[in-house]
């Protein structure tokens, strides 16, 4: 299943504000996540359950907190982004 990715409207400008160099790693990161979200991110912590896991997605430059909404839902919610600058 491919999920599909949603954004707030303050992370969204997180996002559009990177580098670009960054914003494009950051989206190719995304779109390989979306592919299969538990495989190319790292627990959050334990509090996952079937419905409702929170994820980290590191990349060098940049950190991403997902919650993933597993089935019937199918959402990635990107909850922050981190620059590190």
């Amino acid at each position: 299943m491919t999920y599909r990715l949603r954004a707030a409207p303050d992370v969204q400008k997180i996002w559009d504000a990177l580098p670009p160099a960054l914003g494009e790693e950051l989206t190719l990161a995304l779109a390989r996540v979306c592919e299969d979200p538990i495989a190319t991110t790292e627990p959050y912590d334990d509090a996952d359950d079937e419905q409702h896991v929170m994820r980290i997605l590191h990349l060098p430059s940049v950190v991403a907190a997902l919650l993933v909404l597993d089935h019937p839902v199918g959402i990635i919610r990107i909850m922050t982004i981190t620059h590190l600058a």
